[in-house]
């Protein structure tokens, strides 16, 4: 299911700071479950296939991204946002923002993969989210 197109309130929000991009299975330590190894080397082996002039198209949407540069964003549900690029088979580049300036990179694929490539993305949101929480949570109880 897509949102509804990109919200011109979450893009000036998030443009305003300057974001930390963090892949989602580095962004918190805590031991993360059976998809956490697996997770870690999807982006990096998505990015290494590409041949040049895509990895290029790509490497450019992560600096835009980093700079705030995020019109291209669509919702696609629980949170997750999909980065379009226009080029080739339609790359996207999947994330989600924890806070105002911390980006969350969640995958990456083309429009033949994206369904796939969505629920994945999902999948490692909730993970990241689940995996923050127990971290923060054992965070509180080492202060008792």
């Amino acid at each position: 299911m897509r949102g509804a197109g990109a919200s011109r309130t979450l893009d000036t929000a998030i443009s305003k700071a300057r974001p930390l991009i963090v892949q989602a299975s580095k962004a918190v330590s805590a031991s993360g479950g059976e998809h956490d190894q697996a997770d870690r080397q999807r982006l990096p082996i998505w990015f290494d296939v590409l041949e040049s002039r895509a990895a290029a198209k790509v490497a450019t949407a992560y600096a835009k991204i980093e700079r705030g540069e995020v019109g291209k964003l669509e919702p696609v549900g629980e949170g997750v946002l999909e980065f379009k690029i226009s080029y080739g088979p339609g790359y996207r580049i999947y994330l989600a923002y924890d806070g105002p300036r911390l980006v969350i990179l969640l995958g990456g694929g083309d429009k033949t993969s994206q369904d796939g490539d969505i629920k994945d993305a999902k999948r490692l949101w909730a993970e990241y989210k689940r995996r923050k929480a127990a971290e923060e949570a054992h965070r509180q109880a080492k202060k008792r």
